[in-house]
This record gives structure tokens, C-alpha cells and sequence, in this order.
């Protein structure tokens, strides 16, 4: 059966469909799954293992009509929006296909698209998404298992640099470091736990010591001060990559991670210590102890994100030594 999903959006929200796509592959082997892909995606995507092809949208308006034209004659036995996307619900749309599925938190679109879909799910904001990915499974006659969020890319596009630190130190845990500690680098409601750069060196070492395991700290793509300032303390061993030794142990700065040497060094782990993102989803995926950063003010939210979460406890955002505390404590 040849079924085309619409995720046109990040890798978080892949990684959250990626039950229902594993489902439907462990339901029938020869089931070939199509996902349409974002910019933000496509890369993590097309090299899931659970996944035969992927389809990008063009941002670009113009490459996007051309796409559109190319895909009116295209062909499936089922088709799924999960991301409730325009771009989406019109692809969807001209396409053809005999059972054409939609999930939408919109309340109107039930109504006024009744005609180009055969069952639409209004689902609001905070509905648990399990709970969605439920009931699009019923429709389709499958009972949905859970634990098929549990699974492993068998191909390694982890950087040779990545290889060498994992094979030399295997005991670690993960700290990964984005935009979402740097205070107005995120949501600028969210509560403030930037560190500075002394109460975080002096965190990273306690970490260590306690964990008594070497630490890697990933960070993302963006600089900031903070970064720059523990770069100019530790040992520059490669590109982008920075040693502190404390002890018998190493803190390892691995700066500007890519996801797949981020997925590698998941799955190696011990722990990972991460503000909610893909990160928490592949912790999970890798079935791997997860300390999960949120803000209290979308407590409900992110638990209608994570019901489905094993090994995992989430801690409030605050100020960078009540949250350090709550981290040392449960480690």
C-alpha cells in the first residue's frame, strides 16, 4: 500500500508521527510510506530508516506551483496530513487517493473541507497528541503500540571526529546546550536560566564528579558569549570540538552540532539533559534517561507532547542555580 504523510514542519513533530509510521511498517512490511517534508526536515528525515521516500515543498511560491502541478497525477492508496499546514491540505487536495485523512486543531476547516477529505479529526491545542495518533490509527483498522516509539537508525552519519571521542570515552552523559538557555534567544516569555559563565563551569564539574562519567556538551548552531568564553578556556583537540579535563574525567565541547552527530552521541549516552526540542524525542526514541527543561507556563502542553516518554523527568525553568540544583539532584 502506498501511503503519503504531510509533515511539513520540524524534526520534533517527525519524530512524534514516527509511531504511527512505524506502526503502519510493523503492520505491513510492504507498506510504502511517502513523507512530505519541510526545509527544517527534509535532511533528518530522508535518512530515517522507517521512511522510503521523502517529497519536500518548495518554499519558494513559484517552485511551489510548479510542484503542484507535478503532483496532480500522482497517486495513493492513503494519504495523511498530520500537520494541518495550507501547503499541506492543498497538496493533499491534488493528489488523488481514495482515503484522504486530515488532523487539524482548526474548527472550521471540519466543516469547510468535509468535501476533499474523508475523515477529518478536529483536534484542539491541547489535546494529548497519543490520543490523536489513536484515533487516526483506528481509522485505519490498527491498534496502535506505543512502544513503537522505541526504534533505531542502523546507519551511523556520525562524523569519523564523533566516532573517535565515543570509542575512546564510552562512559558519558549528554548535556545539550541550544538557543533555549540564552535568555531573549527563544520564546522571550519563558522564564530566564541563562547561566553566566562561572556558575556554569563550576556546574559542568559538579556534574561530572557526581555522575562520575565524562561529560559532552552539544550546542547548537548559533554563537553565543557564553560558548565563546568556555571555548577560549578549553583545549582545542579538532574543529569544533574543545576538551576540559577535571580529574580522571573530560568535558567535551562539541560546538555547532549537526542532528546526526547529535542522534550518534543520543544513542551512546548514558543520560541527556536538554530543553524540550527533537532532542527529547530522540533521548526517548534511544530510550535513554532524559532530564527535560520546560517552562511552567506550558506545563500542559509539553505533557500532551511527552504522555508517551519512558525514563523521563521533567524540571522547571528558573534561575540557573535552582535549576542546576534540581539537575545535580537527580543524577
Amino acid at each position: 500500500m502506498k501511503i503519503i504523510i504531510f509533515r511539513y514542519d520540524r524534526i520534533g513533530d517527525f519524530l512524534l508521527s514516527s509511531i504511527l509510521i512505524n506502526n503502519l511498517k510493523q503492520n505491513d512490511k510492504s507498506n510504502h510510506i511517502t513523507v512530505v517534508c519541510s526545509n527544517k526536515n527534509y535532511n533528518y528525515v530522508k535518512n530515517s530508516v522507517i521512511v522510503d521516500e521523502v517529497v519536500i515543498i518548495p518554499s519558494n511560491f513559484f517552485k511551489r506551483i510548479k510542484f503542484y502541478l507535478n503532483i496532480i497525477n500522482s497517486r495513493y492508496d492513503k494519504i495523511i496530513v498530520l500537520d494541518g499546514k495550507n501547503k499541506s491540505i492543498i497538496s493533499s487536495i491534488l493528489l488523488k487517493s481514495k482515503d484522504k485523512i486530515l488532523l487539524t486543531n482548526k474548527q472550521n476547516y471540519k466543516k469547510y473541507l468535509n468535501i476533499f477529505f474523508n475523515k477529518i479529526f478536529y483536534s484542539p491545542i491541547k489535546t494529548n497528541k497519543i490520543d490523536e495518533l489513536k484515533l487516526i490509527s483506528s481509522y485505519l483498522n490498527i491498534k496502535l503500540n506505543i512502544s513503537l516509539a522505541k526504534y533505531k537508525n542502523i546507519n551511523i552519519h556520525a562524523d569519523q571526529k564523533i566516532l573517535n571521542i565515543v570509542n575512546e570515552y564510552e562512559n558519558f552523559n549528554l548535556f545539550h546546550f541550544d538557543e533555549k538557555w540564552i535568555h531573549d534567544h527563544y520564546i522571550k516569555t519563558y522564564e530566564n536560566i541563562q547561566p553566566n559563565i562561572d556558575n556554569f563551569q563550576v556546574f559542568l564539574e559538579d556534574f561530572i564528579l557526581k555522575s562520575n562519567c565524562h561529560l559532552i556538551l552539544s550546542t547548537g548552531l548559533k554563537d553565543n558569549d557564553l560558548i565563546l568564553a568556555l571555548r577560549s578556556k578549553y583545549k582545542e583537540i579538532s574543529k569544533n570540538i574543545y576538551q576540559y579535563k577535571i580529574k580522571n574525567f573530560s568535558i567535551f565541547l562539541v560546538d555547532k552540532i549537526n542532528i546526526f552527530n547529535l542522534e550518534y552521541l543520543i544513542s551512546k549516552s548514558k543520560s541527556v539533559v536538554t530543553c524540550h526540542g527533537a532532542t527529547s524525542h530522540l533521548t526517548n526514541m534511544y530510550d535513554k534517561i532524559l532530564i527535560d527543561i520546560i517552562d511552567r507556563s506550558e506545563d500542559q502542553l509539553f505533557r500532551n507532547w511527552t504522555y508517551h516518554f519512558t525514563n523521563h523527568t521533567l524540571v522547571y525553568r528558573s534561575n540557573f542555580q535552582n535549576i542546576a540544583k534540581d539537575i545535580l539532584n537527580l543524577i
